[in-house]
């Protein structure tokens, strides 16, 4: 595991939820060079193979696109290029699993706010969820590989 790129997006997960919650937007100027820096990293550092994290991995942001364009405002440009992210520090698998967290962890939060706040709004921050869904795959990885 390359831990630079782990503190990178990291690092990317932190500022992005804050950008998201604060302004609804995850920001260019952070994506793009966290985007050119992975790839660059792994184009070097690919212990699965290059095709696992710069084709497989984006397969998860793909399916975000698709989405996006056959369904109006309802995926963002920024969740797409997260993903991307993700898909490219943590592989095919990796990105599948953190997007499964995300999905529960997005479906937790609209319960919870249906309960205490009496309605759900028609958006939710995708961000945190990217990250709250990363930490908790990050979390598993650590527990399996210490043993």
């Amino acid at each position: 595991m390359n831990y630079v790129l782990i503190l990178l997006l990291i690092v990317v997960l932190a500022i992005s939820s804050y950008t998201d919650i604060k302004n609804g937007l995850i920001l260019n100027k952070i994506m793009y060079p966290s985007l050119i820096i992975t790839a660059l990293i792994r184009l070097i550092d690919h212990p699965l193979g290059l095709i696992y994290y710069l084709l497989l991995g984006l397969l998860p942001a793909l399916s975000l696109f698709v989405i996006a364009i056959s369904k109006r405002n309802s995926v963002g440009g920024g969740d797409i290029k997260l993903m991307a992210l993700i898909g490219i520090v943590l592989g095919f698998v990796g990105a599948i699993l953190v997007f499964a967290y995300a999905m529960i962890s997005g479906l937790i939060w609209s319960l919870i706010s249906k309960v205490f706040c009496k309605k759900i709004s028609n958006e939710i921050r995708m961000a945190p969820h990217f990250t709250i869904g990363t930490m908790v795959h990050l979390f598993i990885i650590g527990i399996y590989t210490a043993h």
